[in-house]
């Protein structure tokens, strides 16, 4: 019981260097990444039709020195909504009505947000099984 006891701190402090590193880390080349677990909505062509859905999403952000950044994430529609019988691509934006694409690490207030806030370069698809993957890249600003 003894010897095991030894090993104890080393697993501790592992263990909350995973977990707290997986909130914010810096990167060898000055990059930092945020994690965050949010809300967000988006719209997608459905039969031709901008549809809006609303889902919660895993995400990621990596923000370089220069203020760009690029974001991913992995999301699943919210209970009472229907997917689409089959995977359908996010509306690209539309004057009046979608502008582009907002980070939901800045609308969340993720702390350690920081460079552009707004971007019109994404790729989203919602599949039949209600998941959605997207990804997006901010240029500096």
């Amino acid at each position: 019981m003894k010897h095991g006891l030894r090993f104890m701190p080393l697993v501790v402090v592992a263990t909350a260097a995973i977990a707290f590193g997986a909130n914010g880390a810096l990167a060898g080349n000055g990059s930092s990444v945020l994690q965050a677990t949010v809300p967000t909505g988006m719209f997608f062509d459905v039969n031709g039709v901008p549809t809006l859905y609303v889902f919660t999403c895993n995400e990621n952000r990596v923000q370089r020195q220069d203020g760009s950044a690029t974001e991913s994430m992995n999301c699943q529609l919210d209970p009472g909504q229907t997917p689409p019988s089959k995977a359908v691509q996010a509306s690209r934006p539309t004057p009046g009505l979608f502008p582009g694409w907002f980070s939901d690490f800045f609308l969340n207030g993720v702390p350690g947000f920081t460079g552009s806030i707004f971007t019109t370069d994404y790729h989203g698809v919602l599949t039949p099984s209600g998941v959605v993957n997207f990804s997006a890249t901010y240029a500096a600003p």
